[in-house]
Parts: structure tokens; sequence; C-alpha cells
């Protein structure tokens, strides 16, 4: 079998679980099984592939098909140029969360002090402190959220200027510092409740805690705008993540509570990233 024939046969195998994304897939099964980079194998396309490069190839291709999503599948995704690594239990960073890293660039200078709440793997954070070079604490309730982003802040090589917590949003003693923050981001679970059993197959893997967001969706939102304020310096802002339909409900609970807000639209022209004034 040669390069060319194994890559069609990843497509032609992935199209029944994801028919918009087979070809994607398929060159990142390839690429990741081979240890080349795409340029390569496109130059490699008429060669015979190893009988270990098809071995692991097809076996990866076996655990994508009952529906582990690819980033659990090889370890690893790409977000906002860099590449992460991914473990089962902890939520995977999704192109629509890069806007909301690229919303919050544009309010964070070089040597800021930030925060990302609901930290996941990592990947708003770390990659602020990486672009805009900044201090950041990064907060998760689950062990192995705070051992990926440890992972990944190690893997990038900025170890020294974060800190990684484990600590519960819903504890009174959240916040442990004084010191206060010019940029809060976070991408807290916003989905549903009801909704949870609806998803794909794909999305339903990963861990339910990072996506249920209470009855009405806006349970994390709630705590954030009780807590994070006070910890914010004059001028600064709060970035959140929000669900395609919530912008009417964020923006009344901004409101209600006296804060200014805007909402922003991710690629997809949907509305994802709200921007809190302080």
């Amino acid at each position: 079998m040669t390069y060319f024939e194994l890559r069609k046969y990843l497509v032609d195998k992935l199209f029944d679980i994801c028919p918009n994304e087979a070809e994607r897939e398929a060159c990142i099964i390839l690429e990741h099984s081979s240890g080349l980079d795409r340029g390569q194998i496109v130059a490699k396309y008429k060669e015979p592939v190893s009988e270990k490069v098809e071995k692991d190839t097809k076996e990866l291709l076996g655990i994508r098909l009952r529906r582990v999503p690819l980033a659990y599948v090889t370890g690893k995704t790409g977000f906002m140029g860099y590449t992460l690594q991914c473990r089962p239990g902890v939520l995977i960073p999704r192109p629509d969360t890069e806007t909301v890293c690229e919303k919050a660039m544009e309010y964070i200078h070089e040597g800021d002090h930030i925060a990302d709440v609901c930290c996941g793997s990592g990947c708003i954070g770390l990659a602020l402190v990486k672009k805009k070079n900044v201090t950041a604490d990064l907060f998760d309730i689950s062990d192995e959220a705070v051992k990926l982003s440890m992972l990944n802040a190690k893997e990038l090589g900025i170890t020294d200027k974060v800190r990684i917590l484990k600590r519960n949003l819903f504890d009174y003693d959240f916040f442990d510092s004084r010191e206060k923050y010019d940029v809060i981001v976070s991408n807290p679970p916003y989905i549903k409740t009801e909704v949870i059993d609806s998803l794909s197959p794909e999305v339903k893997r990963e861990p339910k805690w990072a996506l249920d967001g209470g009855r009405d969706g806006m349970l994390f939102y709630r705590r954030l705008l009780k807590v994070c304020p006070p910890m914010i310096k004059s001028g600064g802002h709060l970035v959140l993540e929000i669900g395609y339909d919530q912008k009417q409900a964020i923006m009344d609970l901004c409101s209600s509570k006296g804060y200014t807000c805007a909402v922003y639209k991710d690629y997809g022209n949907n509305d994802r990233i709200c921007v809190v004034d302080f």
C-alpha cells in the first residue's frame, strides 16, 4: 500500500463518521503515525508505506471510528499556532476559542498579570503568556486539567511565568492573592444541562463537568461576575467565551450587576465573546 492509497483508505473510512472533516482528519492521522509532515507525505505518495506505519495508522483509525475525538486519538491538537497535549478527561481546545484568545490580546500588554479561570488544557492562558509576554495564574477544579496545563506550560517553556492551581470556582476563597489582574479570561461550562445528552458522541466523550453550565447554562457566569470584579484592576477586563445563543442572557446579567459589556462574533459569525469593562 502506498502513502496515497493509505490516505485514500483513511478518507473513505472516516467519511462515514465525519464527512466534512474526513480529508483533514486523514492527513492528521497519517502525519501522526508516520512522523512526517504533510509536504513530506505528498512527496512520498507513490512510495509504499512500511508495515509499521500501516499497522499504526489502522490502529489509530480503529480508535477514531469508535467516535473517540481526534485530539484524544493523537494526544495533541493545534491552538493559536502552538501544539498542545490533549488527554481524555480534559476539554479539547476548539478553533472558536482562538477568537476569545485573540480578543483578549487586544486588552493585554507586555508585563501584565492575567488569570485564566476554568483553564482546562491551559490553552487560553498559556497562549496569552507566549504571545504577549505576561505572567498568569491558571485555575481549574480538575486534577487532570491541572496536570495537563503544567505539561503544556513545560513544553512551551513558560513554567517560570505561570502558576497553575487546583481551585473550585464556587469556594469562598477561590482567589488567594491580593494582587489584582489586568485581564481575567474564562471559557467556563455553558451548555444547558438538558442539552448534554443530545451532543455528538465525540463531545460526550469529553468531561461533563467541563460542559455542563447548569439548568440555563448561566451558572458559571453568575459566579464569575461575583468573584472576578474585585480582582480586576480599574480599566481592566473580563473576557468570557459564551454560547452562540447566550448574547442577550449575558448582557442582561452584566446590566443587572451594573457592568458594561460588549459581545463579539467568532469566525462562524456566531456570538462567542463577551468583554466586560471595569
